[in-house]
């Protein structure tokens, strides 16, 4: 049955979810719309990484609903493009740079696919975009772990997928590459829906449309403010709270169990002033 023009690409209602007898996912609500640019925070082991396993259909809730396209996120995986925080392969595989990208545009799968020229001319333009065009033709365990992950967004880009997810996915690249990939997925979301995990705040308050907290609990209000029942909510712990134009700033020193603000730092005299949101380096996961 076609999906109905005014379906959310995303509907998440009430959803439940246990690993290893630990919640991890409770009550979680979230509808998105075609054009929505979502950016996810909240402190390591909150359930983000694990919230986007459930909309890839790689987890299966315990309870709740989960509809992508207005179908299970199993049947809707033809339609989402997903860039991976920490990617797993064989590096000493035979593949190129330019195959790796071309693998995302295959139609038939790995036998019975065939890639056409506009295959290959949106493989390029993508490596292209990602500063790799000198690459295409590299084995692609030679490439240092910020090469890797430009060439997996490439690859991201390069399918024209109508829903964009992405985990960390700047966490190896320099500051101007990632700028440069926030803006492009800011044109893109005029087409297509985009949920990415970042900690990146100060950076991707300038580019994203709304952003939710999530610490097993999601705390969502279609709304780039960030306010402080958010944070104290998403946190567990009292923050002073206040805004730089469009750059959320947490001031608090807390070392609470959970919470993804370990320190202050402080920032440079004669600047905007404040401390900025600092992730706990040893957290695991997200």
């Amino acid at each position: 049955m076609p999906v109905e023009m005014s379906s959310p690409v995303l509907d998440m209602r009430d959803v439940w979810l246990s690993l290893r007898r630990m919640p991890v996912l409770e009550g979680v609500n979230l509808q998105l719309a075609k054009g929505d640019f979502l950016a996810i925070i909240g402190p390591n082991g909150g359930g983000k990484s694990v919230l986007l396993n459930v909309v890839l259909g790689l987890l299966t809730p315990d309870r709740g609903v989960v509809k992508v396209f207005g179908m299970s996120p199993k049947k809707a995986r033809g339609r989402v493009a997903y860039v991976p925080q920490y990617p797993r392969f064989d590096p000493t595989f035979p593949i190129r740079v330019i195959d790796v990208v071309l693998m995302g545009r295959l139609k038939g799968g790995l036998m019975g696919g065939r890639c056409s020229e506009e295959d290959c001319q949106r493989a390029h333009a993508a490596l292209a975009e990602m500063g790799l065009a000198d690459a295409v033709n590299k084995q692609i365990g030679r490439l240092s772990g910020g090469q890797l992950q430009r060439v997996l967004i490439a690859r991201a880009l390069a399918v024209d997928a109508r829903f964009l997810i992405l985990d960390e996915p700047t966490a190896s690249l320099d500051p101007q590459i990632a700028g440069n990939l926030y803006e492009r997925l800011k044109e893109s979301s005029n087409e297509m829906t985009v949920i990415v995990v970042s900690h990146d705040i100060g950076v991707i308050s300038h580019h994203v449309k709304t952003v939710a907290c999530m610490n097993r609990r999601l705390h969502y209000h279609r709304s780039k403010e960030i306010t402080e029942e958010m944070v104290e909510a998403t946190y567990g712990c009292p923050v002073d709270f206040m805004v730089h134009r469009h750059t959320h700033r947490v001031l608090s020193d807390h070392h609470g169990e959970g919470a993804g603000l370990a320190r202050k730092s402080e920032a440079a005299r004669g600047g905007d002033g404040g401390t900025e949101v600092v992730s706990d380096p040893e957290g695991e996961g997200h």
